[in-house]
């Protein structure tokens, strides 16, 4: 799996980075949102709690997915502004996987 930076925004007003991203995965499915977001932690150097992978989607017939990620100044801006599903799926497996035998 190789990451390729296409863009890098710094937005003060929410204190976020917002960094768009192309994850080419050669005769491989679509990579786990997990582990595209350790792979973008080791890459930008950051704590995995303040690095949130807002979108991920695989072109059609190519190996080849487009994304975007959000790198956050504050935990607390995490809170308030990332939707709870979207937390939900930045989980790893085994914390996903017990929050749905709870329900």
């Amino acid at each position: 799996m190789d990451i390729e930076i296409i863009g890098d925004f710094y937005n003060p007003l929410l204190e976020r980075r917002e960094v768009k991203f192309l994850v080419k995965h050669p005769r491989e499915a679509t990579p786990e949102r997990f582990r595209v977001r350790q792979a973008l932690k080791e890459k930008f150097n950051v704590d995995l709690d303040r690095l949130i992978v807002v979108r991920l989607s695989s072109k059609t017939g190519l190996n080849t997915s487009e994304g975007i990620c959000h790198i956050y100044d504050n935990l607390e801006n995490i809170k308030y502004l990332v939707p709870k599903h979207i937390l939900l799926k930045n989980l790893p497996p085994e914390e996903r996987a017990k929050l749905r035998e709870e329900k």
